[in-house]
């Protein structure tokens, strides 16, 4: 029997991270009924078990023009991959794995690992001028996915 593919994906979080790789990656491995591709942020060490492929695939500064495109590159490596399911850790990769779970049988599972909303509007990461609007944008997002999303972690 074949394993299922699936993604686990962040933007800024490498590929290496402790959550996607050392805690859902090398679990479910275990359990081999899957094949397991992480998509993130490129890292200097990538360590290599059977059965877990990373995909380095952003390389971008936090506050950068490149990162309003990164879900062009996730959504081309989900058509290239096509998983049934993705575990998303974070709210800017929610589109595209809604468009892509409208086109292909997948199921989305959306890992709030932080309370986006919060961090954007009381955290001093982005300039006082935007951080208003982009908290209530990423709540809309999270808000209108929520019932195309299949569970929660």
């Amino acid at each position: 029997m074949q394993p299922t593919k699936l993604v686990i994906a962040s933007i800024l979080k490498p590929v290496d991270d402790t959550r996607m790789y050392e805690k859902f990656a090398k679990t479910l491995v275990q359990t081999k009924k899957y094949e397991i591709n992480i998509i993130g942020f490129w890292s200097k060490k990538s360590p290599a078990i059977s059965n877990i492929i990373q995909h380095p695939i952003f390389k971008f500064k936090r506050l950068s023009i490149r990162r309003w495109f990164a879900s062009i590159l996730y959504y081309r490596v989900l058509i290239k991959l096509k998983p049934a399911i993705l575990i998303v850790t974070t709210h800017e990769l929610l589109p595209a794995s809604i468009v892509y779970k409208a086109f292909y049988p997948s199921r989305v599972i959306y890992d709030v690992r932080e309370n986006y909303y919060r961090n954007i509007k009381y955290l001093n990461t982005y300039p006082a001028i935007v951080k208003d609007l982009l908290a209530i944008w990423v709540r809309c997002k999270e808000t209108l996915a929520a019932r195309f999303i299949d569970h929660f972690i």
